[in-house]
């Protein structure tokens, strides 16, 4: 039985130096498509917002991502542009750094929307204290007359009585 073992690790340690030593191979890559780097995405909305500058065309979607910051970026409407992030953020298969971009973006433009829509209730409300403020202004003025006038009489009954009184002495 030790011949055998020995045989058989003999013959183990002779195949395994006799046989090539093959190099790693690496694994098939499968052609993913490349998405410009977040830094990339987030420069080119900002430069589409100021300069009308794209994403260059070496990269995925890269009409799409220039046609929606254009669109993104010529509208001051909040409403429109939480309706063309939503539209563009189904069409495609975003990256998960892309989608949390996107995310981010959502979240402060419907913040962006809240403040903007309490500026414009609160311009109402100022509206309404400024009318408020000057009918009481001119409820001011109106007595201020009023009383400019009651003065007014009493210093000519007073003065009339005072005339009076000297022509009677």
């Amino acid at each position: 039985m030790r011949i055998i073992i020995l045989f058989i690790l003999t013959f183990l340690l002779s195949a395994c130096q006799s046989s090539p030593v093959l190099a790693p191979t690496q694994p098939l890559e499968v052609s993913s498509p490349t998405y410009a780097p977040l830094a990339t995405l987030m420069s080119t909305q900002k430069n589409a917002c100021s300069h009308n500058s794209e994403l260059p065309v070496h990269f995925e979607q890269y009409q799409q991502i220039n046609t929606f910051f254009t669109d993104w970026c010529n509208t001051r409407s909040t409403t429109t542009q939480l309706r063309l992030l939503k539209q563009f953020t189904r069409s495609y298969n975003w990256p998960d750094e892309y989608r949390v971009y996107f995310d981010s973006l959502k979240f402060n433009t419907q913040r962006l929307r809240k403040q903007r829509l309490a500026n414009i209730k609160l311009r109402k409300a100022l509206e309404k204290e400024k009318q408020q403020l000057s009918v009481t202004q001119n409820a001011l003025a109106e007595l201020k007359r009023q009383l400019a006038l009651i003065e007014l009489r009493h210093l000519n009954a007073t003065q009339t009585d005072n005339n009076a009184n000297s022509i009677e002495e």
